[in-house]
């Protein structure tokens, strides 16, 4: 509907229109453009909006709002404060808004909210003896208080003697008869530092009493909750900010003057008020010289004696007993006004048989750098990250360089938490993304299977958090501060992630600055950084690639060779141990116990527990291992089986090296060599390969690709050989490559010639047609009705008339639960969902409530999507079915075929991501990613009929082209579908394409992770861009292109790829 109130847009910066189609054209493509804030506020500002309120979890847009105006008058107020429960700070928030001169209608607060109003005196003769709720207040004109609280003392009354008891739970000593006046009990919070020194003492001193006409000092004030409730996890001291006040000739310590005693106080015993107020000004002093000592202590500069200070004024008769401790905040008093600031004196009194006498200590001057070693835990109050924050320099508020540079330049240093802070921001952060009630967030919930948080929400989460805690990101989208993000994301709990940073932040040692391990410009990310941001077309060309003819490299530890059978194994032993290389030869067999002989291991390379106890007595008995040679690829058999077979035992062998690998390469060198059967060119050559299976061997190339990124100190190298090359030949071959350190990563060697591949550049002939459709085209689809296929079916569905067969894994959903209909945000959602399992009486647990929640979008995304395709006119059936049964997807196949009498084309879509680094990736999930990809596959290409095909496309990743830290069963999969692509191309007379596709945004893309990717010059393929940018290439595509790069970000795309070089 038309808006009511002018609603400011952060695309437009400006007024959204009144015109209800401009409207929604506007907010079509709101979530696919960049955010003008600064330029917002401004637009609001100009318009004459002076009061800004920020609804919503957080103060961020508050604060932003004020960097933005600046010193301009405004007000800006937010209704949310980790540091005060919500209705407190909506109260705040409120009376800001009151005080301000705002409008508000107050009713609602109270909506609901009866009060009762005791009479005290009634109440007690009705009924003999009270019954108060505990939160009731005792109130009458003058004062009031708790109803358990004592009655509040009027200054200059003489003080009710207190009871044993009551001296008792205050720890004081007995009272004495007769004694003149009673003792004023005060007490200082303890730090909690444990070598802090104590500075609290009870002092006794008498002077003469002053008139009670003179000027006298006032105390100062310190904000904050009582010494008892304040945790020891509370910030340390923050300097307020200097004023001009000069100091009072008449007071000693420099505090304003008050003026001049009310009538009422005049009345009240002299000696009394003056007492109390001298004591207040000694407890100023105290204070102040405490807060030195401690913000000294907390910032771990040295305390130094310098001379004599002035002393104290001392107090007359009353014994003023303190207790043992020290405040734990004070605000820095302000220079000019007297007191002490870093650089001056102040004054410490110390004990001497009960007499206060002055203690020359003086205050440390201001730290310019962070402390070496943190504070011990236990105190947590400290400075989170390691550099103190250093302001920007101040601009105009009409521009957003201030702003602009005080995210992207406060590096890690100004934050100052505690972990129990820490903690409360992560529960935040997690609850506001995942929609749960920090109280349901157990920190021992596994953050996946529990709380589903999968990586691209992780990777958004403890982004968030790096921020809060200072960790602005640099340029290319990193994290340069302590936190290593690579690390964080690896941990299973909310409590793992607390205790890393317990390490990280509080520990004695700071956290390396640099890059994490590995994070070398060998991501698929960095292949697209020139930022021209252009969504682009690639193909891939074999081209020749000469040695460097180096020396083989010769690793301190033992090198681990598999056999080929075929005499490769046996010459490469044979010349590594001439070098003085230690060897053990691994001889594969499916099925085989571990057995040693000698310096020969037999064993299934490809069980996990096999590989890894080989590799556990491997290095007991050779100390350490630097190299592995596979060999055994080269020995299997034709089928598809044996040849994945090759490619899951160079996951297993790399799994359980990597940290041999690594270590190994800072000792002398390391390195990994796989060898492959795709007839010595890599899948590329211009015939088809020996077998079709031959294509499998590409998931070496593509998992080696991963690794490479991962490990990038230790030499990786795929080494791709033809079928002439004898055992001979192919160890000269292997050991060439080992001394070429520098050389490609992916090589292949026929007819002597070595070679690699390279991506090039290909503009797209859109006045070719390639492809002819009849109106009823059957098009199967694997993928399911959800993410990147229903976008593209329905493109399709609009070029063409078709009837889709869509595959999916999930059942067709049935209607939804008028429970859930017409909710949108997740916490609304997973409340009703948790309403639901509470009337049913089952346990309300994250894990079942994200399951159902999980469930509940995929179902909307599937009822939505088939409407779509189906409004585009296409013919669609829907068919839930896991293609990962490969007996069920060939029936599948043969059933559409017996009931359409053909298949025109197939969009082979389906695949599972479950990214970890190679270490933390498990033998099931790498099989659940390989299997779903893979398996249906080679499954539909025995099924399929070449001769009525019309075009087959599998999709495929640049995360296979060029590898990518943590995708490395993802990269294999993709790899093994490239390379399947360009054999069917040459065997059958249809089109068979493979599409690597670069990452989508707007399907499945959270705003941080984009935002994270456009930072490292990834440009976003969108589905209008991608969706059409296939079905041309379907249409306008030359059949010799069998491998089709899509992808954005960079010129540099058709570069050589430093994953290759």
């Amino acid at each position: 509907q038309t808006p009511q109130a002018p609603v400011y847009s952060n695309v437009t910066a400006a007024a959204y229109p009144d015109d209800l189609a401009e409207l929604q054209d506007q907010l079509s493509v709101h979530l696919r453009s960049s955010v003008r804030f600064v330029e917002q506020i401004e637009s609001m500002y100009a318009a004459g909006v002076r009061t800004f309120v920020e609804v919503g979890p957080g103060q961020v847009l508050t604060g932003l709002v004020d960097r933005i105006l600046h010193d301009q008058p405004h007000l800006a107020v937010a209704t949310d404060s980790k540091s005060r429960r919500g209705l407190v700070q909506l109260s705040h928030a409120l009376a800001q808004l009151l005080t301000a001169g705002v409008s508000l209608d107050l009713d609602p607060l109270f909506d609901r909210r009866h009060l009762r109003t005791f009479d005290v005196a009634k109440l007690e003769r009705e009924t003999g003896e009270p019954n108060y709720p505990k939160n009731a207040w005792v109130v009458n004109g003058t004062r009031n208080r708790p109803l358990d609280a004592p009655e509040p003392r009027l200054l200059g009354a003489a003080n009710r003697p207190l009871s044993d008891e009551e001296r008792a739970a205050r720890n004081l000593a007995p009272a004495k008869p007769n004694h003149a006046r009673a003792a004023a009990s005060v007490s200082a919070q303890s730090a909690t530092a444990p070598v802090a020194p104590s500075v609290s003492t009870a002092a006794r001193a008498s002077v003469k009493a002053t008139p009670p006409e003179a000027s006298v000092a006032s105390a100062p004030t310190t904000r904050g909750s009582s010494p008892a409730a304040r945790s020891a996890g509370a910030r340390p001291p923050v300097a307020a900010p200097p004023t001009t006040n000069p100091p009072s000739a008449s007071s000693p310590t420099g505090m304003k003057k008050q003026e001049a005693p009310s009538a009422s106080r005049a009345a009240s015993p002299p000696d009394a008020a003056q007492v109390l107020l001298s004591f207040q000004d000694v407890m100023a002093r105290f204070l102040d010289t405490q807060r030195t000592v401690m913000s000294a202590y907390l910032n771990g500069a040295p305390l130094t004696s310098e001379g004599p200070l002035p002393a104290l004024p001392a107090l007359p008769a009353p014994t003023v007993q303190s207790g043992n401790g020290a405040a734990e905040r004070f605000a820095a008093p302000a220079s000019g006004n007297g007191h002490a600031t870093p650089g001056q004196h102040t004054s410490v009194p110390a004990r001497d048989n009960g007499v206060a006498k002055p203690a020359p200590v003086a205050s440390p001057a201001a730290p310019t750098q962070p402390a070496a070693k943190a504070e011990p835990i236990a105190s947590r109050a400290v400075t989170a990250l390691a550099t103190p924050a250093v302001p920007a320099a101040e601009a105009p508020a009409s521009v957003p360089d201030e702003l602009a540079a005080d995210q992207t330049s406060a590096g890690v240093g100004g934050v100052q938490k505690s972990l129990d802070e820490i903690s409360d921001d992560l529960l935040a952060l997690v609850s506001e993304r995942t929609g749960y009630p920090e109280d349901m967030l157990d920190l021992d919930l596994d953050l996946e299977a529990d709380l589903g948080i999968d990586s691209i929400k992780r990777v958004e989460i403890l982004g968030g958090l790096a921020e809060s805690l200072g960790e602005a990101p640099s340029e290319d989208g990193e994290y340069e501060g302590r936190l290593e993000l690579e690390k964080l994301t690896t941990i299973r709990t909310l409590r793992g992630i607390l205790e890393y940073l317990e390490d990280t932040l509080f520990g004695d040692e700071p956290a390396s600055a640099s890059a994490p391990t590995g994070a070398a410009s060998t991501s698929s990310a960095s292949s697209f950084d020139d930022g021209d941001g252009r969504v682009q077309r690639g193909l891939v060309e074999l081209i020749e690639a000469p040695t460097s003819g180096g020396s083989p490299m010769i690793p301190r530890g033992a090198v681990l060779i598999t056999d080929d059978g075929a005499g490769l194994s046996s010459e490469l032993t044979d010349r590594m141990t001439d070098f003085g290389q230690r060897v053990v030869l691994l001889r594969d067999r499916a099925g085989a116990l571990v057995s040693w002989d000698g310096d020969v291991c037999t064993a299934d390379l490809a069980c996990p527990d096999a590989v890894a106890q080989v590799i556990r007595e491997a290095r007991e008995q050779k100390s350490s291992i630097a190299g592995l040679i596979h060999a055994a690829p080269l020995a299997s058999s034709a089928d598809a089986a044996s040849r994945l077979r090759d490619v899951r035992s160079t996951y297993l062998l790399a799994r359980e090296l990597g940290d041999d690998l690594v270590r190994a390469s800072g000792q002398g060198g390391a390195f990994l060599l796989v060898c492959t059967g795709m007839d010595g060119q890599l899948g590329y050559g211009e015939q088809p390969l020996s077998s079709m299976s031959a294509a499998c061997h590409g998931g070496i190339c593509g998992l080696l690709k991963c690794v490479k990124a991962e490990w990038p100190e230790v030499l990786i190298r795929a080494v791709d050989f033809d079928a002439a090359s004898d055992g001979t030949e192919r160890a000269e071959r292997i050991l060439t490559e080992l001394g070429d350190r520098e050389g490609p990563m992916e090589v292949g060697w026929s007819g002597g010639v070595r070679r690699t591949w390279m991506p090039v550049g290909g503009e797209l002939d859109r006045d070719r047609d390639s492809l002819e459709l009849p109106d009823d085209a059957v098009v199967l689809v694997t993928g399911g009705a959800r993410g990147i296929t229903a976008a593209i079916c329905a493109e399709l569905a609009k070029r063409s008339r078709v009837q889709l067969v869509l595959v999916g894994r999930s059942p067709l959903p049935e209607d939804e639960s008028g429970a859930t209909l017409g909710l949108e945000s997740p916490a609304e959602l997973k409340a009703a969902l948790m309403e639901q399992l509470r009337q049913a009486g089952e346990a309300v647990a994250p894990a079942t409530v994200e399951a159902r929640y999980q469930r509940l979008l995929q179902d909307r995304e599937i009822r939505g999507n088939l409407a779509d395709i189906r409004a585009a006119g296409a013919e669609v059936e829907y068919h839930s079915l896991d293609v990962r049964d490969t007996a069920a997807l060939q029936q599948l196949v043969a059933d559409v075929v017996a009931r359409k009498g053909r298949i025109d084309g197939v969009i082979h879509g389906a695949g599972v991501i479950e990214d970890k680094l190679l270490k933390d990736k498990t033998p099931d999930s790498y099989q659940r990613v390989m299997d779903t990809k893979v398996n249906s596959a080679l499954a539909m290409a025995e099924s399929l009929d070449p001769d009525s095909l019309k075009f087959c496309v599998f999709f495929s990743s640049i995360a296979g082209r060029y590898g990518n830290r943590g995708q490395s069963d993802y990269a294999a999969a993709n790899e093994v579908l490239a390379k399947l692509a360009i054999d069917l191309n040459r065997r059958w007379p249809a089109r068979v394409l493979a599409v690597d596709w670069g990452p989508w945004g707007g399907i499945g893309m959270v705003a941080d992770l984009a935002k994270h990717m456009a930072a490292r010059g990834v440009t976003l393929i969108t589905p209008e861009i991608g969706t059409e940018m296939l079905l041309d290439e379907l249409w306008h595509g030359a059949k010799e292109n069998s491998e089709v790069i899509i992808a954005g970000g960079a010129s540099n795309l058709h570069a050589p790829h430093p994953a290759t070089a």
